[in-house]
């Protein structure tokens, strides 16, 4: 399977997500092993929509900063890496086997559940 670089496993050291980009917190982002249980097997199509879900808040976020006085450039440089992530990853599920399918909905259920708690 090929894999995009910005995508996870792409590499023996994947590149992390961005960082946490609420309310001018700026704090590394959990990353789950990829051993990490989830609570029931998901399907691709179900991975698509957490994979949406997070590209939407980082478009949203792109948007409102873009709209301030004066938008922090490094800021919309992180959120852009986080799109271009997802974009990746919503590609890497066309033909992903089981456990790369596994591997991201368990990265975009915890980037789910922290942007939640934002």
């Amino acid at each position: 399977m090929r894999r995009h670089p910005g995508c996870a496993g792409a590499s023996p050291n994947p590149r992390p997500w961005p960082h946490a980009l609420g309310q001018g917190q700026w704090r590394p982002i959990t990353r789950y092993p990829k051993d990490t249980p989830l609570s029931e097997p998901a399907t691709p199509e179900e991975v698509e929509q957490q994979v949406q879900e997070v590209n939407a808040w980082y478009a949203e976020q792109i948007l409102e900063e873009r709209r301030a006085g004066s938008p922090d450039p490094e800021r919309l440089k992180t959120l852009k890496e986080g799109l271009a992530a997802c974009a990746a990853d919503r590609q890497a599920l066309q033909d992903a086997d089981e456990d790369v399918v596994a591997e991201i909905a368990a990265r975009y259920a915890a980037r789910l559940k922290e942007l939640g708690g934002q």
